[in-house]
C-alpha cells in the first residue's frame, strides 16, 4: 500500500479550506488501514452547513462546491461528528464528549442512511 504523506501539522479547524486535502488523506488512510476503529471529528461547522448547502456567507462557486464536497467526503469516512463551535457562554462540563450545550454528538453513518440527524449515544 502506498504511504500517504501529509503536512507536519493540521492546525486549527480540521475542515478549514487549508486543511481539507490533508484531513481527507488522513481519514482515507486511517479508514483503509484501521477499518474497525472509530473515527471521531470535532468541527466548528454544523451538519447543516456541510450537508444541506447552507453556505450563507459565500457565493456558490466551483471552488466552494469542491470544498463542500471534500467536507462531505471527510465526514462520510468518520463515525461520529461533534459539530458546531464551542461557546463559552454555553459551557457545560457534565456533557459527554463536548464542551458546550450547543454542540451535538452525531452518529454519521446512521444520519447519512436515514437522511436526518441521529444523535450518537451508548
Amino acid at each position: 500500500m502506498e504511504k500517504v504523506i501529509i503536512n507536519d501539522y493540521i492546525r486549527g479547524e480540521p475542515l478549514a479550506k487549508e486543511n481539507l486535502d490533508d484531513v481527507l488523506d488522513l481519514v482515507n488512510e486511517f479508514r483503509l488501514s484501521s477499518q474497525y476503529k472509530s473515527i471521531w471529528i470535532y468541527t466548528g461547522y454544523t451538519w447543516e452547513y456541510i450537508f444541506e448547502q447552507k453556505y450563507h456567507y459565500y457565493p456558490k462557486t466551483q471552488k466552494t462546491e469542491i470544498d463542500r464536497l471534500k467536507r462531505q467526503q471527510i465526514i462520510s469516512q468518520c463515525d461520529v461528528l461533534i459539530d458546531d463551535r464551542y461557546l463559552e457562554s454555553q459551557q457545560n462540563i457534565s456533557l459527554n464528549w463536548r464542551g458546550s450545550s450547543n454542540q451535538r454528538v452525531i452518529s454519521v453513518k446512521e444520519s447519512l442512511s436515514s437522511n436526518r440527524i441521529i444523535l450518537y449515544c451508548i
